[in-house]
């Protein structure tokens, strides 16, 4: 009997790429793109999975010195299904991106993922003169949040950040940042870092209707002020001072008075938060 003949197959390149700590991104042009099926998909699972998402998020020019707005980038999976695991959507990824001398506004609906590019890094610094505007609405609030929120796994490329998710004010800065954000939610896990740091600058920073979720808030210099649509102080704080509750924490490395204040939504924008979370794009942790 004659031996059987073994017939050798080119390898097959597979169809996802790695980017971060997350591994299944689909390549662009493979045929796994809007060939999935909607059969037997109940209507609630399958809004959720439209509401995610295959792809990647944008890439972010490592210094902004001109005004940029970022944007939702429309990357759900609102086409025929795509075959393949569905992430929630984060819209750009931030790792050690100054801003100096411009505005960076961030429309409302914006996903933005912090990471550490190396060791003791922030995600994003706001320099000297640099102007954070990050303005969401009730329905769609801008996120900002902790890449590993999302993404499953490690990797030696992108890290937890060190010296804050956004870290405002540089070393010798000629004129401080501005930061004003409004409706504003933040995300990360436990304690791993300073959601926010003030490192430098006397200029006041303004958080208007923003909930963090997890991590802290570190100022060395100037105020936080929290403007609540309903005032309910939460006093002084000394250093390592953190209130856990769903309302802001925060830990100032010096004792300071400190504005923020406990944030209540009217039962109209509560309602609507609570809508647009169900619709599968919460990054609460």
């Amino acid at each position: 009997m004659a031996a059987p003949h073994l017939l050798a197959l080119p390898p097959r390149e597979l169809p996802s790429k790695s980017l971060g700590g997350a591994s299944y991104y689909l390549k662009t042009g493979v045929e796994f793109k809007d060939a999935g099926r909607t059969t037997g998909i109940g209507a609630s699972l399958l809004a959720d999975i439209r509401a995610r998402t295959t792809q990647q998020p944008n890439p972010t020019a490592q210094s902004i010195t001109t005004d940029t707005t970022l944007s939702p980038q429309n990357l759900g999976d609102t086409d025929p299904l795509d075959l393949g695991y569905h992430y929630p959507i984060l819209d750009y990824a931030l790792g050690g991106v100054t801003v100096s001398n411009c505005k960076l506004n961030v429309a409302s609906g914006t996903i933005i993922a912090t990471y550490g590019r190396i060791a003791g890094a922030a995600g994003l610094t706001i320099g000297a003169g640099g102007q954070f505007l990050p303005i969401g609405t009730p329905i769609l609030p801008v996120w900002i949040v902790e890449y590993n929120t999302v993404q499953e796994g490690n990797t030696a490329y992108w890290l937890k950040t060190w010296s804050g998710s956004v870290l405002s004010g540089v070393s010798g800065q000629a004129s401080d940042p501005v930061v004003a954000c409004r409706f504003t939610q933040w995300s990360m896990l436990g304690t791993d870092d300073d959601q926010f740091r003030a490192a430098y600058g006397a200029r006041q920073l303004n958080f208007q209707d923003c909930e963090f979720h997890g991590g802290k808030l570190s100022t060395v210099a100037p105020t936080l002020k929290h403007i609540p649509r309903a005032p309910a102080p939460l006093g002084r704080c000394g250093p390592d001072c953190m209130r856990a509750s769903r309302n802001p924490l925060e830990r100032l490395s010096r004792t300071v008075s400190c504005a923020i204040r406990s944030e209540t939504l009217s039962r109209r924008c509560r309602a609507d938060v609570d809508h647009y979370r169900s619709a599968g794009r919460d990054h609460r942790t």
